[in-house]
């Protein structure tokens, strides 16, 4: 009697023998298109940056493709690429938040700011600092990493980690933002707490020391957003005001006249607000025309941004400010990285704006199609383009 044949999709696990019959074994995680062959290929791995176009088969290997320009896969075998929701920028790095909820970090890697070389995975939202990052995780807890000269990553030390942590006592975190020395998160219960740098008082204690764990900023309650400068803090409360605290040299804390405020964004010096009729006020420093209404005049009475509205987006770096359109395009004023400008210019080149940040001295947009485009400074490779070269024009993120 013949012995039995092992088809194509299978391989011989005992040969047959005068006394025995061949036996046959399934491919599995493998394949093969032969028959009675001795072994099955295992299936090709999809590398980062490929995704899998066609999934094995005990008959077929699986297709691997590259991932498109601006979009990519962190882990091998992944099914789709994965693009940009978010990004947030500091001195010289920028981070993304991708779609799969993994965080991406490039530029210069002082303190340990980019993060574990693994990345970081689940997170829900991100706030970069100067020299630090945070990352809301799926769970509503809040981890941090890098510089922690003041106690920034709130983990009760002051020890540098590129290692991200769990910052103490924390959960039910909707918002997180991020300065120089000091981080601050919004609670689900609308409480704020806030930890890191205290020099001008922004942590809301009425003192001035340093706090390395999270504090609960007293007599402020109902809070549905936030944003923190260099010195200073602001929150929305429930009935669209706003209370500031912290430096106020400038005028950046505001008269306490603004109000029907939907969105904050804070700067070194200076803060603006999203008004709910899509018009933008601002108050503070404007040696540099930061506060966008076509002069240099610093104070601390909010004043209209010229020529502004249908903003959707609203963000602020050390000197400049920018806004997102409802057209999808991106105006900004003030020191930016293509000019001075005492009122907004349009930055050219960019169309289908999904969202935007400005960092210190660069800025990036997340657009439609999930790629990524930055433009500015770039002598740390923040802008993620492969170079080391200063950019007046966006240009596309590589993977």
């Amino acid at each position: 009697m013949a012995w039995t044949t092992c088809t194509a999709g299978e391989k011989v696990a005992t040969g047959g023998s005068r006394t025995a019959d061949r036996t046959c074994e399934a491919c599995s995680g493998s394949f093969n298109t032969t028959s009675n062959a001795a072994t099955c290929t295992t299936w090709r791995t999809c590398a980062p940056t490929t995704y899998v176009t066609a999934a094995g088969t005990a008959l077929t290997d699986r297709q691997c493709a590259p991932c498109a320009a601006g979009v990519t896969t962190t882990t091998a075998n992944s099914t789709a690429c994965a693009g940009a929701v978010e990004v947030a920028g500091g001195y010289a790095h920028t981070c993304a938040r991708m779609t799969d909820g993994s965080v991406r970090c490039w530029g210069r890697n002082q303190n340990g700011v980019l993060g574990p070389p693994t990345g970081v995975t689940g997170a829900t939202a991100l706030a970069v600092g100067a020299e630090h990052t945070c990352a809301i995780m799926e769970d509503t807890t809040l981890r941090c990493w890098g510089a922690n000269h003041y106690g920034q990553l709130g983990d009760g030390t002051t020890n540098h980690t590129a290692n991200p942590v769990t910052v103490l006592g924390l959960s039910g975190v909707v918002e997180v933002a991020a300065a120089d020395g000091h981080t601050c998160a919004r609670i689900s219960d609308g409480s704020l707490r806030c930890w890191g740098w205290n020099g001008f008082g922004m942590l809301g204690d009425g003192a001035y020391m340093n706090r390395s764990s999270p504090f609960t900023v007293p007599n402020v309650t109902g809070v549905v957003g936030l944003a923190v400068g260099y010195g200073h803090t602001c929150a929305i409360l429930a009935d669209r005001t706003v209370r500031c605290w912290g430096a106020n040299q400038n005028g950046e804390l505001g008269n306490g006249t603004v109000s029907d405020v939907v969105a904050l964004a804070c700067g070194r010096s200076h803060t603006c607000a999203l008004l709910s009729d899509t018009t933008v006020r601002c108050w503070g420093s404007n040696v540099q025309g930061q506060l966008g209404n076509g002069t240099t005049t610093t104070g601390p009475t909010p004043v209209a941004v010229s020529g502004l509205t249908g903003v959707t987006k609203l963000v602020a770096g050390s000197n400049q400010t920018c806004a997102r359109l409802l057209d999808g395009s991106v105006h900004c004023w003030g020191d930016t990285t293509t000019g001075w400008w005492s009122v907004p210019q349009k930055v050219s080149g960019l169309f289908g704006v999904d969202t935007v940040n400005v960092a210190p001295y660069h800025a990036c947009a997340v657009m439609a199609d999930r790629s990524l485009r930055c433009w500015g400074n770039n002598a740390f490779g923040m802008l993620g383009d492969g170079t080391t070269t200063n950019r007046t024009s966006p240009v596309t993120v590589l993977w």
